[in-house]
């Protein structure tokens, strides 16, 4: 194995060892193990399947409402709060990865050129 997959498997495990990953893991837990949080959650997914095959208002509006029960729900909004920490992790790792590799400027002749 070459050198860069060496590192990337070792940024993985360090990902998967990061406050901000483990954070998020165990907020999921919690929140998937809590009777009215899941029961949100597989409703919200129950009437979004719902929707794929039948676009009606009404289902529309099931859709949106248990979205919306769903989004309130106070171990929802921590995880996606845990969610959002780790992918600003994430981000920071990728500008650091792909930093030099192509400038605005760079990018920019070459979508403009003809």
């Amino acid at each position: 194995m070459d050198k860069v997959s060496s590192l990337a498997y070792q940024l993985h495990e360090m990902l998967l060892e990061s406050n901000e990953y483990l954070s998020l893991k165990e907020t999921e837990n919690i929140m998937l193990n809590d009777l009215e949080a899941s029961n949100l959650i597989a409703s919200y997914h129950q009437a979004l399947e719902k929707y794929s095959t039948n676009k009606s208002d009404a289902v529309l509006k099931e859709l949106h409402q248990a979205k919306l029960n769903m989004d309130l729900n106070e171990l929802v909004i921590k995880y996606k709060e845990k969610y959002k920490d780790y992918q600003i992790l994430l981000g920071k790792i990728t500008e650091v990865v792909f930093e030099d590799f192509a400038s605005t400027s760079t990018i920019d002749k070459i979508i403009r050129a003809k």
